[in-house]
């Protein structure tokens, strides 16, 4: 404790309970998100996975360091539907018979930038700094135009926790050091564009089984897993969770989650000078010595629960779990060295647009609006907080502090359906609505 640091504190259960005591944001309370949450369970209808013996005896090994004691809580239910096919936002909101005939879906098709009020003609243009449209291009089989699309209410921006920064940072929004070196104008300096990017580090252990003929193999340990799904994932405990990848054929992967890392990572456009691709991502996993701390005792506990049963072991052909041992120095830097060498990420990126209260701390409020650093505008300096007009953002970018668990898609769907009351809230009073 003397060298990584003992200050962790498990989160709640629940991320919006701490987004409202810790962060101060009573839009995203438990009474608040309780028809936003039902509403997303409705859409998905999730189910549990099926029930098997090496589920049944992950349970019992991992249980004496777990904690989770109830196995029903541990099953993976939010990435399944009722017809046990994995979840897409596409496959539950774009369905034929729920689908509003307004809606236009745009398919080979990406958003460049967005068009600001100052690109219309000067008797047109609004006092404040407003999102009028935004650029897309559209790829063809033998051509590729830009094309304008003008809005008269918002754009919503929902690319994710990469491309929803991206989009901000190529239109002029963003750290204006980053954004002059990049040679794009900055429209609005906001400081917190594309930074606090949350990387849950993941690391796979691989055990074995044995084959259609009794041969014992072993999984390959090297590329994305062969299951997009585990149907088993349990807390161990200071942030970390393990889960169970299987197949029937094959055998068995554990993947030890740190849900909770202290170190951030950031997206950014590459100084001009430098530049060869449009955007860079630093993930900067494992940079804080109390992530690495966890993920090693995490790790430690795993193999020592999974190799010391033996119902487990019999499930899986009796191949132990290799890691090594971390009872002497040298010991430790081995684990440290296998750690770095094989860690991955969950591919869950969120945070990159956190809210905040003002754009001090943040890039958007609590209802995904875009805040406006009023020190640059002429006219609105000392007015207190106001808000790029026209634009919001809505998916995981918003997230202020890790969750407690890698959930991340009810998390996802949950916020599309909160953001999506908090619109309307603000169109029924859209005549007093501070912009």
């Amino acid at each position: 404790n003397g060298l990584w640091g003992s200050d962790y504190v498990e989160p709640s259960e629940h991320p919006w309970k701490d987004w409202e005591q810790k962060s101060g944001f009573t839009d995203w309370s438990p009474a608040n998100m309780a028809n936003s949450i039902t509403r997303a369970v409705e859409m998905i209808q999730p189910r549990a996975p099926v029930e098997n013996d090496r589920m049944k005896a992950f349970d019992g090994a991992i249980s004496k360091i777990s904690l989770a004691k109830n196995p029903a809580k541990t099953r993976v239910k939010w990435c399944i539907d009722s017809n046990g096919s994995r979840v897409t936002a596409a496959g539950v909101y774009l369905k034929e018979e729920t689908v509003s005939s307004s809606l236009r879906v745009m398919t080979n098709t990406r958003a460049l930038k967005l068009i600001f009020n100052s690109s219309l003609p000067e008797e047109e243009q609004p006092e404040q700094v407003q999102v009028v449209g935004a650029v897309l291009e559209k790829h063809g089989t033998d051509y590729i135009k830009q094309i304008k699309c003008f809005v008269s209410a918002e754009v919503l921006l929902c690319c994710g926790s990469i491309l929803t920064p991206s989009l901000l940072l190529h239109s002029g929004i963003g750290p204006r050091d980053d954004l002059e070196r990049a040679d794009v104008e900055c429209i609005v300096d906001s400081p917190h564009v594309g930074r606090n990017l949350i990387i849950q580090p993941s690391l796979p252990l691989f055990a074995a089984s044995k084959d259609l003929k009794g041969n014992r193999i072993d999984i390959p340990q090297c590329g994305p897993a062969l299951q997009s799904v585990a149907p088993v994932k349990v807390p161990l405990g200071s942030g970390a969770e393990a889960a169970l990848f299987q197949w029937n054929r094959s055998g068995i992967m554990y993947a030890i989650t740190l849900c909770t890392p202290k170190a951030r990572g950031w997206v950014m456009i590459p100084p001009i000078e430098t530049r060869k691709i449009d955007l860079e991502i630093h993930l900067n996993v494992l940079t804080e010595p109390n992530d690495v701390h966890r993920m090693l005792n995490a790790a430690s506990s795993l193999c020592n629960a999974c190799n010391a049963d033996s119902n487990l072991t019999k499930q899986f052909g009796g191949h132990l779990v290799d890691w090594p041992s971390q009872r002497n120095e040298n010991k430790i830097e081995d684990a440290i060295r296998k750690l770095s060498e094989q860690i991955s990420s969950t591919r869950h990126p969120m945070g990159t647009c956190r809210m905040g209260h003002s754009i001090a701390d943040g890039v958007c409020d609590s209802k995904g609006r875009v805040f406006l650093n009023v020190k640059e505008v002429k006219g609105f300096e000392g007015q207190g907080l106001r808000y790029i007009k026209g634009i919001r953002c809505a998916d995981n970018s918003l997230i202020p502090s890790p969750p407690s668990d890698s959930h991340v898609m009810r998390i996802a769907f949950t916020i599309g359906e909160r953001i999506s009351e908090l619109i309307l809230q603000d169109y029924e009073n859209r005549a007093t609505a501070k912009w």
